[in-house]
C-alpha cells in the first residue's frame, strides 16, 4: 500500500509492504537467500577485479582472446561503414556481394599483415621491404659480414628470408611444388575472378554500344590469354568511346597481371646453398669457420701490466665473476688503494657520486679488505628463497700455471683460438658468409622486395577489380536481372551470331572454310567486322522480338548487306543502343553494328538455300 501527500503533488509519502508466504508457496522452488541485501547486483569490486577469474588462462590464450574481440569489433564497424556508403545503398546484399567483399579483404589486408611481420623493422611502414638487404649466415659474430649487403637491382631477387636445411633433391622438390600448386593455383583463382569481372563489364559495355565479335570471343569464351592481349591492343585503336577505351586498357593490363602471376611467384622464391660464417684473424687469406672459435674470458693482463698476447680463461668463470661483481657493487663497501673505504651507495652510484669521483684515481676498489664481514643476497627461484654470499668472496683464475684473483685481472668476453684471446671488438665486421663445404645443404626462401611488390600489385588489382565488378552490379541491366556469362553460353551465342551473319547452318559452319569465316566474322579483306549488340541477349531475338518493348534510336545511314531492319525501323537503318529504363552513355559506333539486326527472315532463308545449293554442287 502506498500513501500520498496532497501538498507535494502526489509524491509518495510512505510505503507499506506486506509479505505473506506459506510453506506451500516455496515448496517446489530452489533455496533462496533470506536477506534484504543486493544479492542480484554485481558490486563494483567484482567488476574491478574482472581479470582475476581469467588467471587460469595462459598468456598467449588471453592475447588471442583480446585479438579476437578487437577483430570482431573492427569487422562490425567496417561492415557498418561500407553498408552506409552511397554505392552500397544501390547494391543488393546478396551472397555474391559478401563473398566478393571478403575475397578482397583476404587478398589485400592479410598478405600485407604477413609481409609486415616478415619484413625487417623500419621507421616507416613497409620501409624494410625496400631497404638494402643484408644476407646473414647465423653465427656471424658482431657487426655485418663482409660482402653481405645487396643493393641496387640485385636486391629485387635476393633471397633474404630462407628456411630449412634441405638436400638438393628436397629443395628442388619444394621449389617445383611451389611453382605448380601455388603459382598455377593462384593464377587459376585470378583467372576465374578476371573472367567473371570482365564478362560483367563486357555486358555493361554492350548495353552502351555493340562489341566486336573478336573481343567477345576473347573475353567471354577464352578468358584472359595471350590472344586476348593482342585483340585488346587492336581494339584500343578502333574504339570510338573513351569509356570503352579505358575499359579495354584496364582489361589489357589486368590480363597481363593474370598471365604473369606464376612467373612472379616463381621468381620471388628459390633455393640457395646453406652458408656459414668464416673468419680471417690475421691480414692474410687464411680463413676458417667461426665455429672453431671458443667463447672465452679474454684476459689482456693485470691492473698493472698488459700482456703481449691476451690469454684465455674459462667462460663460466667470467660469468660467475660478472654476476658476483654486479651485485657486490650495490650491497658491499669497497676499499681503494689508498685505504679509503667507500660505502656501497657511492659505489652503486659511482658515475654521479661525488665521493667516488674524487677517489677514482686510486684505481679499482677491493672487497677483500680486513674485517669485511658484509654479505649480499639474491633470490634463487629454484630453491624459492634468498641466498647470501660474502662480499669478500673471490674468483680464482689460473693462467699459465699461475693463479690470480678475478678482481686483479683486466679482461672482457671474447673468443679463443690457438690459446690466444680475441675480444668482440677486434672481431667486428671480419666474418664472411661462404658455403659450408663440410656438410653441403640448401635453404628455400623468399625475396622480401619482390614479395612486397607482388603483394602491393595484388592489392591494387583486387581493389580495382572489385570497383569494376560493382559498377556492373549496379548499372548493368543484364547483370541486375541475374544473367551470368559462362563459356558455354558464350559458345552458343557465338554460334548464333555466326549463323545469322553467314546464313549457314550448324553443319555448314563446321565444314566451312576457316579463312572465309574469319573474313566474315573478324572483318578482314575490307569486309565489315561482325558486332554483337544488346538485343541478341533477349528472347526470340531472331524474329526481332524482345522481352519488353525496345525503341531503337539513332539510325545509321548507308546500305548494309541486309534488307529491311528488324528492330521496327525503316529500311536501310540499323539499330543502335536500345532505350531502357536507366540512362546509358552514348558512344559513336561504326555502320557494321547493323550486321546482327538487319537480316530479315527472307534473306536468312535465301542464304540458307544458296548455301545448300553450293554444298550440293561442291560434292
Amino acid at each position: 500500500m502506498v500513501g500520498y501527500d496532497d501538498k507535494k503533488g502526489m509524491a509518495p509519502n510512505h510505503t507499506c509492504v506486506s509479505v505473506v508466504s506459506t510453506d506451500d508457496t516455496f515448496s517446489n522452488s530452489p533455496p533462496r537467500r533470506k536477506t534484504w541485501g543486493n544479492d542480484s547486483i554485481k558490486t563494483e569490486s567484482k567488476w574491478r577485479n574482472w581479470r582475476s577469474w581469467m588467471k587460469w588462462k595462459t598468456h598467449w590464450n588471453w592475447n588471442l582472446h583480446e585479438l579476437w574481440l578487437r577483430s570482431w569489433h573492427i569487422t562490425k564497424v567496417a561492415t557498418w561503414f561500407i553498408i552506409s556508403m552511397p554505392f552500397a545503398k544501390h547494391t543488393r546484399r546478396t551472397q555474391r556481394q559478401i563473398h566478393a567483399f571478403w575475397m578482397v579483404v583476404l587478398t589485400t589486408i592479410l598478405p600485407m599483415v604477413i609481409l609486415g611481420m616478415v619484413a625487417p623493422m623500419s621507421t616507416y611502414p613497409f620501409g624494410g621491404v625496400f631497404a638494402d638487404k643484408v644476407i646473414g649466415c647465423g653465427n656471424q659474430l658482431s657487426g655485418t659480414p663482409q660482402n653481405s649487403t645487396i643493393t641496387g637491382i640485385e636486391k629485387v631477387f635476393a633471397l633474404d628470408t630462407k628456411f630449412g636445411s634441405l638436400s638438393f633433391a628436397q629443395a628442388k622438390t619444394v621449389d617445383i611444388a611451389w611453382d605448380v600448386f601455388v603459382g598455377r593455383g593462384v593464377q587459376l583463382i585470378a583467372w576465374w575472378v578476371a573472367y567473371t569481372v570482365f564478362c560483367d563489364a563486357l555486358l555493361r559495355a554492350i548495353e552502351r554500344h555493340p562489341a566486336s565479335f573478336s573481343i567477345f570471343q576473347r573475353i567471354a569464351l577464352e578468358g584472359p590469354s595471350l590472344g586476348s592481349l593482342w585483340t585488346l591492343m587492336k581494339e584500343l585503336w578502333v574504339a570510338k568511346c573513351r569509356w570503352t577505351k579505358a575499359l579495354f586498357f584496364y582489361i589489357f593490363w589486368s590480363t597481363a597481371y593474370v598471365l604473369l602471376v606464376p612467373i612472379v611467384l616463381g621468381a620471388m622464391t628459390g633455393y640457395d646453398s646453406t652458408a656459414i660464417a668464416w673468419i680471417s684473424l690475421e691480414s692474410d687469406n687464411n680463413i676458417f669457420p667461426v665455429s672453431m672459435l671458443e667463447p672465452t674470458w679474454v684476459i689482456e693482463g693485470t691492473l698493472n701490466q698488459t700482456w703481449a698476447k691476451p690469454a684465455c680463461a674459462d667462460e663460466k668463470l667470467y660469468e660467475k665473476y660478472s654476476f658476483m661483481n654486479s651485485f657486490r657493487q650495490g650491497y658491499c663497501d669497497c676499499q681503494l688503494s689508498n685505504g679509503t673505504i667507500l660505502p656501497a651507495l657511492d659505489v652503486s652510484q659511482r658515475w654521479t657520486s661525488v665521493s667516488y669521483s674524487r677517489f677514482y684515481r686510486y684505481g679499482r676498489c677491493s672487497y677483500d679488505f680486513p674485517n669485511n664481514n658484509q654479505t649480499w643476497k639474491t633470490w634463487d627461484s629454484s630453491l624459492n628463497k634468498y641466498i647470501f654470499y660474502p662480499c669478500n668472496a673471490t674468483v680464482s683464475v689460473t693462467i699459465a700455471g699461475k693463479t690470480y684473483d678475478g678482481q686483479e685481472l683486466n679482461g672482457s668476453s671474447g673468443y679463443c683460438y690457438n690459446s690466444v684471446g680475441y675480444n668482440d671488438t677486434s672481431l667486428e665486421d671480419k666474418t664472411r658468409c661462404l658455403p659450408d663445404t663440410a656438410a653441403q645443404t640448401y635453404q628455400w626462401g623468399f625475396s622480401t622486395l619482390m614479395s612486397g611488390l607482388f603483394v602491393f600489385a595484388t592489392a591494387g588489382w583486387a581493389i580495382s577489380m572489385y570497383v569494376l565488378w560493382q559498377d556492373a552490379q549496379i548499372n548493368s541491366t543484364l547483370v541486375k536481372e541475374g544473367y551470368q556469362m559462362t563459356p558455354l553460353r558464350a559458345a552458343f551465342l557465338i554460334v548464333q551470331v555466326a549463323r545469322r551473319r553467314t546464313g549457314l547452318g550448324g553443319k555448314q559452319l563446321i565444314r566451312a572454310e576457316t579463312k572465309g569465316l574469319e573474313r566474315e566474322l573478324y572483318g578482314k579483306d575490307g569486309l565489315d567486322k561482325t558486332d554483337i549488340a544488346f538485343g541478341v541477349f533477349y528472347e526470340n531475338a531472331e524474329e526481332g522480338e524482345a522481352r519488353g518493348k525496345m525503341d531503337w534510336e539513332t539510325p545509321v545511314g548507308g546500305g548494309g548487306s541486309g534488307g529491311g531492319g528488324s528492330g521496327g525501323g525503316d529500311g536501310g537503318t540499323a539499330p543502335c543502343s536500345p532505350t531502357v529504363e536507366e540512362p546509358m552513355m552514348r558512344c559513336s559506333r561504326s555502320e557494321s553494328s547493323e550486321e546482327i539486326q538487319v537480316i530479315s527472315d527472307e534473306d536468312l532463308r535465301e542464304r540458307y538455300r544458296r548455301g545448300v545449293e553450293e554444298a550440293r554442287l561442291a560434292r
